[in-house]
This record gives structure tokens, sequence and C-alpha cells, in this order.
């Protein structure tokens, strides 16, 4: 992916800066994001999305990766995190600790103060802006998480939810980290809670409202390859010329 190496690029990420600013501090916050998402230049400085919402155990990772190979477009998920380290030169391990969790406010007020190299969870939201806008500035993008969809102009990208029952998804994660159904049950409505919380603080949307996505997929009968052809099949249709080059 692209660092902000040159003049477009910097201009990018200060448009970014703005926004995001807006987006994570203030007053009337709901009223400023429709505002810039309703602004023509917004949505002209970047590529076709796909935006991929998960619940946890779901599968999101996995069908963001699949959806990226159909499509060939660039695939944002854990990278999301390296790349904001390694262009804002910040500790990857305080990027997790803000990543999607819930927002403490005892670290956001003394966080820098405890560690000169903290990272709070509204520094991380206004890097996460600049950085998806800048990447869908160069390229066509699936990204998994992070409020993506929320983040970047709506008409541009296809917002995708990803849902299954909870036993199933209990099932995933004890067999991906080897816990017991009371520690993987655990794992899973934390996980859920913290990026619902995430979502709602800095965006101000119900991750769980269908209203706010294209396609929401139920993965209980729905094998992953179906579910990726799916969410290409809405980009055909949405973004025909951008698409069909890129998929046969």
């Amino acid at each position: 992916m692209t660092k902000f190496d040159h003049a477009g690029d910097r201009a990018i990420a200060n448009t970014a800066e703005q926004r995001m600013r807006s987006w994570a501090t203030g007053l009337n916050v709901r009223d400023r994001v429709e505002q810039e998402r309703a602004t023509k230049d917004v949505a002209e400085l970047v590529h076709p999305f796909v935006a991929v919402s998960r619940q946890t155990g779901a599968g999101g990772s996995s069908l963001g990766s699949r959806v990226s190979e159909l499509l060939k477009w660039q695939l944002l998920d854990q990278e999301l995190l390296h790349h904001i380290a390694e262009t804002y030169n910040l500790p990857e391990s305080m990027l997790e600790f803000v990543d999607e969790h819930s927002s403490n406010w005892v670290y956001e007020i003394f966080g820098k103060w405890l560690y000169s190299r903290a990272v709070t969870q509204t520094e991380y939201v206004t890097h996460l802006g600049q950085t998806l806008l800048t990447a869908t500035h160069h390229e066509s993008t699936v990204i998994v998480g992070r409020g993506a969809r929320f983040l970047l102009p709506r008409e541009r990208g296809v917002a995708v939810r990803i849902v299954a029952p909870l036993k199933q998804r209990v099932d995933r994660i004890r067999e991906l980290h080897g816990l017991d159904d009371k520690a993987a049950t655990a794992y899973v409505e934390k996980n859920d809670a913290e990026r619902s919380e995430f979502v709602e603080r800095y965006f101000h949307h119900d991750i769980a409202d269908p209203a706010n996505y294209d396609l929401v997929v139920n993965r209980e009968f729905v094998d992953l390859e179906t579910a990726a052809s799916l969410v290409v099949e809405i980009c055909r249709q949405r973004f025909r010329t951008d698409v069909q080059a890129a998929v046969p």
C-alpha cells in the first residue's frame, strides 16, 4: 500500500485529518458527517471499496480476503494497523490496544502523560481516517471492520455485514484459539460489545442495524464462496466499469 510520500498524498492526508478530527471530537458530529458525505469532492477522491462489518467468529476476515482475491482489489484487515504504525511511527501494540475496543476515559486523558508514545482512541480514529482515504484514493480496496463504512463516502462503497448464530461463532473461536466453551463465549461477547461501542461512540450508528448495509449475510447455511460471490455481484452492478476488468 502506498505511503504518504508525495504532495498529492499529503493534501489528501490533510483533508482526511480535518474530517476525522471533526468526526472524533466536538458537538454535532452526526450533522458534520452527513454534510461531509454529501460533498461531491470527497466521493471523487476515492475508488470503489467494500467495507465488511462482522460479528466475532462469523468469518469476516476470510470473506474480506476472498472478495479481495476475486475482485483483485487490495485488502486491508490486520495490515491496516501495521501500515498506520509504520506511517506515523507508532507502536503497533498501542494501536491494538485501542483498535475497535471500548474507550477508557482515564487512558484517553492521561495516557500521553503516563507514556509519551501512547495512542489515544481519538488519535487512532484520526489516523485511521487518513489511512483509509489515502488507500482508497490510490486503488479499489476491501476493508474489514474499523467502521470503514461510516468513514468513507457511502456512494463509493458496498457495505456488507456478516453474522452467524452464537453457537457457530463460539465453536469457530474455540477452534481458532484453543479455548473452552466458557472462555470462547466470553471472548465473542466481549469483542462484539466493544466493536458496537466503538462504532456508536465515534460514528453514531448502530453496528447491528441492517439498514446500514447493502447486504447482510447469515453464515449459518451460506458457505464462504457463496457469500463472496454475492458481494462481487453487487460490486458488478454498482461499479460496472470498475469491476468488469478485474472479474471475468
